[in-house]
C-alpha cells in the first residue's frame, strides 16, 4: 500500500503555531474531523465499493462466470486505489487536510489525554 501511495505515509507536515519542536519532543496535533472522515471514506471505502461495482458489472455484462467476476473485482479494486491516490495528490497541499501543531504535549500521561490501560484481569 505504501508503494502505491508514495512516501506521503512517512512524512507529516504540520502548520506550526508558536514554537518549533525538537526531534523527540512529544507534541499535540489537531486535524479536522470532517477532513479525517472524508479522507478515510475515500481511502478505505472507495476501493471496496469500486471492487463490488466492477464484479457486479462484469457479471451483468458477461454473465455468471467466476473468472470474469474475479477479474472485474480486481480491476474495480485497482481503479479504486488509483482514484484514492489521485484524490490524495489533489489534496496534498489543501490546508483542511494538514495537521496543526497545537504545542507540546502535557508532561503527565493523564493530563487531558485518555490512555487505555491493559491490565490482566483476574480469573
Amino acid at each position: 500500500m505504501g508503494r502505491l501511495l508514495g512516501d506521503r505515509l512517512r512524512l507529516v507536515r504540520a502548520a506550526i503555531v508558536d514554537t518549533v519542536p525538537e526531534v523527540g519532543d512529544r507534541v499535540l496535533l489537531s486535524l479536522s474531523e470532517t477532513a479525517l472522515l472524508q479522507a478515510s471514506l475515500i481511502m478505505y471505502l472507495g476501493p471496496i465499493v469500486a471492487m463490488l461495482v466492477g464484479a457486479v458489472s462484469v457479471s451483468i455484462i458477461a454473465g455468471p462466470g467466476e473468472a470474469g467476476i474475479i477479474l472485474g473485482g480486481i480491476g474495480g479494486f485497482l481503479s479504486g486505489i488509483l482514484n484514492a491516490r489521485r484524490y490524495g495528490a489533489r489534496h496534498d497541499r489543501d490546508g483542511r487536510f494538514q495537521p496543526v501543531l497545537l504545542g507540546p504535549a502535557p508532561q503527565s500521561e493523564s493530563a487531558g489525554l485518555s490512555v487505555p490501560s491493559f491490565r490482566r484481569m483476574a480469573r
